[in-house]
């Protein structure tokens, strides 16, 4: 990682995100909560750096990156916003596999790690078959947007960690 850092400033780029961010969090390989505390103080460079030490399995880094000094345009999760699962990820299977479970563990590089669920993450998943908005889902779900947005909140960022969900704007949206 660090010679990825130096890298992208030698050629005048910085750092949007590392592919599969999951596996560049110190949080996903420690326990101990004093160190987790103290991990989420390193800078983001600093915490990819350590958590590719912990892991030990990191051969290839992918990512993305962008002209230093731009502003980073990143999807935000909003109510016009269509959730879309990696191919060979069906909503219906996803949402078999967690339904049920506080937990849900994953292999990276042959490292089993263990990740909590969000609440109803099995419901969420399930209706995310890269048409309906999360409005469309919220509706589906009976919920008002403040606590729909607070649980698809996690389902995103655990899902998106992993590399397999991502955000496209609704093209009848403004």
């Amino acid at each position: 990682v660090p010679e990825v850092i130096e890298f992208l400033t030698e050629a005048d780029l910085e750092l949007v995100t590392f592919i599969e961010p999951v596996k560049y969090n110190p949080v996903t390989y420690l326990k101990d909560p004093e160190l987790i505390k103290r991990a989420k103080k390193l800078s983001l460079s600093e915490q990819a750096a350590l958590a590719e030490n912990m892991s030990g399995s990191q051969k290839v880094h992918i990512f993305y990156a962008q002209k230093s000094g731009c502003a980073t345009n990143t999807a935000k999760l909003g109510p016009e916003m269509i959730p879309v699962l990696k191919d060979g990820n069906s909503p219906q299977q996803l949402s078999q596999a967690f339904k049920g479970r506080q937990s849900f563990d994953v292999s990276f590089d042959g490292e089993k790690v263990s990740f909590p669920l969000p609440d109803r993450t099995s419901e969420v998943v399930a209706l995310m078959d890269g048409n309906w908005t999360f409005s469309d889902i919220q509706q589906e779900l009976g919920m008002n947007w403040g606590d729909f947005r607070q649980i698809a909140g996690g389902v995103f960022n655990l899902l998106n960690s992993w590399n397999i969900l991502w955000l496209k704007k609704d093209a009848g949206s403004k």
